[in-house]
């Protein structure tokens, strides 16, 4: 783990997509040379990108990390260290990690992953979407976390072909059946998004929560001193539109949150903040 004042965290990167099922391209070999993975075969699946976990050589792991092209791409461990260097190792799999956003981010810090809750050791959690054949259908609760400002939990969807993925996990600015999204049905007065942590970033997810109740929240932002939280780039929306149902709602003392650039539609309040 890294820790002391003035080293930069590490990244590191564990995708989410509707299952875990191996989408690797033909059957490739692998050769890593400082952190570089040089695939014989080209991966050109539609969902494979950043956070998607390769495993070679039968049992070991790495994951990807960035985009170079859909031959080369940088690899890093779970811990987002450099993988060591192979030559011509057989490539099982190359698959998301987790089959849905709960499990993410409740279960990145096991000792499969991080080891660790607290990102202060040193890193930075990014958990990127993917679509793969439908939407997620599970409501997700962010908590449990020891975040900083430079120690922060990055929850979005991948869209830089150069650099990230090979195609755009994102809305184009409208819903799209063919983007990560979560929907969520007949879920009561709950919550589809509830973030209990500081400094976490939320961009362009897609939240459809039909209530079955008489009230709910798209996101919610806790009510205690929750400040760095950012959401961009969202489209959410209520099917029933029933009343008391919120968009985006932050609670007391969840200081020091931006909102912007988000799409509501349906909701009886598209964005409150009670400040106590």
């Amino acid at each position: 783990r890294i820790q002391g004042t003035g080293v930069a965290p590490r990244s590191v990167y564990y995708s989410v997509g509707q299952n875990t099922n191996d989408h690797k391209t033909g059957s490739p070999t692998l050769t890593i040379t400082g952190g570089a993975g040089v695939f014989s075969v080209a991966q050109t699946a539609v969902n494979m990108g950043v956070g998607d976990r390769v495993t070679y050589n039968s049992s070991s792991i790495a994951y990807v990390a960035g985009k170079i092209s859909t031959s080369i791409w940088t690899l890093a461990t779970a811990q987002g260290g450099m993988p060591a260097d192979v030559t011509n190792a057989v490539v099982d799999s190359i698959a998301h990690e987790y089959a849905s956003l709960r499990e993410a981010v409740s279960g990145a810090d096991d000792a499969n992953h991080l080891d660790t809750s607290d990102l202060t050791l040193g890193y930075i959690l990014n958990v990127p979407c993917y679509y793969d054949s439908g939407p997620g259908s599970n409501a997700v609760y962010v908590g449990g976390w020891t975040t900083a400002s430079n120690n922060f939990i990055n929850i979005y969807t991948p869209n830089n072909t150069a650099s990230e993925c090979n195609q755009s996990q994102r809305h184009a600015g409208k819903w799209s059946t063919n983007a990560y999204r979560l929907e969520i049905q007949n879920m009561g007065d709950g919550c589809v998004f509830w973030i209990n942590t500081p400094y976490v970033r939320i961009t362009g997810l897609q939240i459809s929560y039909d209530n079955g109740g008489s009230g709910g929240y798209g996101i919610m932002v806790s009510w205690v001193n929750h400040e760095g939280v950012d959401i961009s780039c969202c489209i959410l929306r209520e099917i029933s539109a029933v009343k008391n149902a919120y968009g985006i709602f932050v609670g007391d003392w969840a200081e020091k949150c931006r909102i912007w650039n988000n799409i509501i539609d349906g909701f009886n309040v598209g964005i409150s903040s009670k400040w106590g």
